[in-house]
């Protein structure tokens, strides 16, 4: 899968086992990940921007967040309030 690329390289590396290590709220992750990769903040935002405006229906959302990290970091409903929700959060949280 190309699309969203960025958005997954976000959820394995910052939202996986380790995400404590980066922040105790995906505020703090958020911000964390975009001090430490360069250029992150934009293109994750746009990837965010993008998903959001593709899915609006949270089980195609979650099924698609699955695909795209091959379940490397486990099924994707722990995001909250929902995957989709999440995802749209962090799009708007990126534009600030």
């Amino acid at each position: 899968m190309e699309k969203y690329q960025t958005l997954n390289v976000f959820l394995t590396t910052f939202l996986g086992n380790d995400a404590d290590a980066y922040g105790e709220s995906y505020s703090e992750i958020v911000d964390t990940a975009i001090d430490m990769v360069t250029g992150l903040k934009s293109d994750l935002q746009a990837d965010a921007a993008e998903f959001a405006r593709d899915f609006s229906d949270n089980d195609a959302a979650t099924k698609c967040l699955n695909k795209l990290t091959n379940g490397d970091i486990g099924d994707m409903s722990f995001l909250r309030p929902s995957p989709l929700e999440f995802v749209t959060w962090l799009s708007v949280y990126l534009k600030q």
